[in-house]
């Protein structure tokens, strides 16, 4: 699966790797384009709570980054039914 993958090369950046999966999701019909919508909720959502954001990074919980993924989730199934 894409997201383990892209999980697995992102520790061997990190001596200790500490990193964390914490949700991945399969639903998306391009993850260019899934990455591209997310990255505009994230902003947002650190926009709001005057978080890092250098357009790439972004400071928020790690729920609130799974909110803005299901919800681009939900956007893309229906976009696809029609």
């Amino acid at each position: 699966h894409d997201g383990h993958n892209r999980f697995k090369d992102y520790q061997t950046y990190s001596p200790y790797r500490d990193y964390a999966l914490e949700y991945v999701s399969g639903v998306f019909s391009s993850r260019a384009e899934a990455e591209k919508a997310v990255h505009i909720g994230a902003k947002q959502i650190a926009q709001q709570h005057s978080k890092y954001d250098n357009g790439e990074w972004f400071k928020m919980s790690v729920q609130d980054a799974i909110n803005v993924i299901k919800g681009e989730e939900k956007d893309d199934v229906k976009s696809t039914k029609n």
